[in-house]
C-alpha cells in the first residue's frame, strides 16, 4: 500500500452503481488496423492509438484485465470476455443480490469477488478464455497472489483460520489457526501477516493500550513465523516488522517510540519521535503514517512535524523532507513529494536526495500503472482527460481520453462514463 493511501487521502475508486441490462447485447465495435494496398502494410500503432472500443455499456466498469490472448472487463453487473481485437467472446452475470467488489487477472483466469456484506466475501474462478466457472466459495478477506489466494475467516468450531487456496484448482494448500478477532490479512513479500483485534477496537477506555495483535505466517507452508506479538500497531516492511508504541504521550503532547523486529520476534531497533497534536487532532496514534518503500526503506510522516525516510534493517535515517510534504510514491531510484494541496510536484533522487524533475496538475489518485503517476484534466468538450508520468525521468508518457481502468506491458484501458453508460478504449501503450 502505498503512502497515500496510508494518509486517509480519498482514493478514487470506481463504485459499483446498480444498473439494469442484457450484458450480452453489449458487442463491442472494434477499430479495424486497415492497410493500403499501394504502400503496403501499416504501421504498428503508436502510444496513444485507440486499438479497439466496446459498445456503450449501460453497466459500470469496475476494472480491465488482460488473460492469454484477449481481454476481460468487470463490471457491477457481469465480467465479459473479448479476444484480442475487440470481438465479445462470453458474458458470466453476477447472480442477483450480490455486489461486485473486485476483479482480478492471475495466470489467465479470473478472480472475482462479490460482497456478502457483513457475511464476507464470495470468490468465483472463471475461466479466463472461456468464462467457465472453476470454482467458488465463501470466504472472510480475500488477499490475491500469484497462483494462491489467502482467504481469513471466523466462526464455527473451527474459530479464526487463514487459509491457502490454489487458484486455478480451487484446492486447499494450508490452513491454519489464527487469534481471536482476526480482522486483516496482508501479503508482505515470502509472508502472510495476519492483524487482530482480541480485546475489541474500542480505544475509548484506553486509547493508547497495545490491542493489536499480530501474527506473520510463511506464505508456501503457513507455518508460523515468530511468536505473536501484541502492541498498538504493526507495519511489515521486507523482513522487519515495525511496531508503533504511543505509551508516552500525555495529552495533545505525543510520543512515538517505533520498535522494529525481525520475524522471529527479535528486537532489531527502535526509535523516538516527538510531537505535539495539531489542532484538529485528538489521538496520537491517528496521525503518524509508517509505510514501506523500494530499496528497503520506510517513510514516517506526520502532519505539520516531520517526514523522515528511514533504512528498514538499522533504522537510521537516510533522508528528512519535513511535516508541511508529502513522500507520496517511489520507483526507479526516485521518490515523488508533494506539496499539502496535492498540486505540485518533485521527483528526488532517492540516494542523493537532489530534485530530478518537478511537475503540476491534478493527482488522479487511481491505482496507476507501477512506476508512473496519474494526472486527470477536465478538456474543452467536457471530457476527462488522462495523463501518465515517469517516475523515474518526470516525462509525460501517455496523454489520452477517459479514466484509467487497467494495463498492460504494451496497452492501457480507459473508461468514458456519462449518467447511463460507459465505453471502453482499449489504447496502445508500448513502455
Amino acid at each position: 500500500m502505498t503512502a497515500i493511501k496510508r494518509r486517509g487521502i480519498a482514493v478514487l475508486v470506481l463504485v459499483a452503481l446498480a444498473a439494469c441490462s442484457d450484458p450480452a447485447t453489449d458487442d463491442p465495435t472494434p477499430k479495424p488496423q486497415t492497410s493500403d494496398p499501394t504502400t503496403g502494410p501499416a504501421s504498428a500503432p503508436q502510444a496513444g492509438d485507440v486499438l479497439w472500443q466496446t459498445r456503450p455499456l449501460q453497466l459500470r466498469v469496475i476494472g480491465v484485465g488482460r488473460t492469454g490472448a484477449g481481454y476481460v472487463v468487470a463490471t457491477n453487473g457481469s465480467t465479459i470476455g473479448y479476444s484480442a481485437d475487440g470481438q465479445q467472446e462470453w458474458t458470466v452475470p453476477e447472480p442477483a443480490g450480490r455486489r461486485r467488489s473486485g476483479a482480478a487477472e492471475v495466470d489467465g483466469d479470473v478472480v472475482v469477488r462479490s460482497s456478502l456484506g457483513g457475511r464476507g466475501t464470495h470468490v468465483r474462478v472463471l475461466d479466463g478464455a472461456t468464462g467457465a466457472l472453476r470454482w467458488e466459495r465463501d470466504v472472510g478477506g480475500l488477499v490475491v497472489g500469484q497462483g494462491t489466494l489467502f482467504t481469513n475467516s471466523c466462526g464455527g468450531d473451527a474459530g479464526c483460520t487463514v487459509t491457502a487456496i490454489a487458484t486455478a484448482t480451487g484446492r486447499v494448500r494450508w490452513q491454519t489457526p489464527a487469534s481471536d478477532g482476526l480482522s486483516i490479512l496482508e501479503q508482505v513479500g515470502a509472508t502472510v501477516q495476519a492483524t487482530s483485534f482480541p480485546f475489541g477496537t474500542d480505544r475509548t477506555r484506553d486509547p493508547l493500550g497495545k490491542r493489536t495483535l499480530l501474527q506473520v505466517f510463511d506464505a508456501r507452508t503457513g507455518e508460523q513465523r515468530g511468536p505473536d506479538l501484541l502492541g498498538n500497531g504493526f507495519q511489515g516492511v521486507g523482513r522487519v516488522v515495525i511496531e508503533a508504541d504511543y505509551s508516552g504521550s500525555v495529552g495533545r503532547d505525543c510520543t512515538a517510540e517505533l520498535i522494529a523486529r525481525s520475524l522471529d520476534g527479535q528486537e532489531r531497533w527502535r526509535r523516538t519521535f516527538d510531537w505535539t497534536l495539531a489542532r484538529d487532532d485528538h489521538d496520537c496514534a491517528l496521525p503518524l503514517d509508517v509505510s514501506p518503500l523500494a530499496g528497503g526503506r520506510v517513510d514516517v510522516w506526520t502532519r505539520g512535524a516531520f517526514g523522515v525516510v528511514l533504512d528498514a534493517t538499522t533504522g537510521r535515517t537516510l533522508w528528512s523532507y519535513g511535516g508541511r510534504r508529502l513522500l507520496i510514491d517511489s520507483a526507479g531510484g526516485v521518490d515523488v513529494v508533494t506539496d499539502s494541496a496535492f498540486r505540485r510536484f518533485r521527483g528526488v533522487d532517492a540516494g542523493t536526495h537532489r530534485p530530478r524533475w518537478q511537475a503540476a496538475g491534478e493527482l488522479s489518485f487511481d491505482d496507476d500503472p507501477a512506476g508512473f503517476l496519474g494526472f486527470t484534466e477536465d478538456q474543452d468538450d467536457g471530457t476527462e482527460g488522462f495523463t501518465l508520468r515517469s517516475i523515474r525521468s518526470g516525462e509525460e508518457s501517455l496523454t489520452v481520453t477517459g479514466r484509467y481502468v487497467g494495463s498492460g506491458d504494451d496497452w492501457l484501458a480507459t473508461v468514458a462514463r456519462d449518467l447511463s453508460t460507459d465505453q471502453v478504449s482499449i489504447v496502445s501503450w508500448p513502455h
